[in-house]
């Protein structure tokens, strides 16, 4: 969800599974995604490293997608990670390389 911004400038639509807090990925909430990246076509899922991603990992292998991690806060043992403007651009190719198809 922090990538709103770039969804609305580039026309995306973004769905989060997880709130603010993390919460959110119940089985309810799991069947809607599920559902959602069906009636798409949806061919990848973006993932934050700051949430659990088993249950996302899941998802994406019985519905035969991929999983990209975007990360909005950066990490220090990233390589390249140097400030915000390098992080961007490391999230900004990470999109671009699987959005192509």
């Amino acid at each position: 969800s922090a990538f709103g911004y770039i969804a609305r400038r580039y026309g995306l639509e973004l769905v989060s599974i997880y709130d603010i807090q993390g919460a959110g990925l119940g089985s309810g909430r799991i069947e809607a995604v599920a559902d959602f990246i069906r009636s798409r076509g949806i061919k990848v899922i973006f993932i934050e490293p700051q949430y659990p991603a088993d249950r996302v990992q899941s998802l994406a292998s019985q519905l035969d997608v991929r999983v990209a991690t975007l990360d909005p806060l950066g990490s220090p043992d990233v390589p390249g990670y140097t400030g915000y403007l390098q992080m961007m651009r490391s999230n900004l190719r990470t999109l671009v390389e699987n959005l192509k198809d």
